[in-house]
């Protein structure tokens, strides 16, 4: 799962070094699923934070 978020953060990157470059296109279909990412990255960052204090991150 790391892998496959960490390449939003890579297109990111992209976004802001490349504006004028990027096809708005491609921004449109690659945000669309990454943001599908995201919900499943939440749990992931609560289940850590509830392995110090269980409960107290929802």
């Amino acid at each position: 799962f790391a892998q496959e978020i960490a390449k939003s953060a890579g297109f990111r990157n992209a976004i802001v070094h490349e504006y004028n470059e990027i096809d708005k296109n491609i921004v449109y279909q690659t945000v669309g699923e990454a943001i599908k990412q995201y919900p499943e990255y939440c749990q992931y960052i609560l289940n850590f934070l509830n392995s110090f204090s269980p409960g107290k991150y929802l």
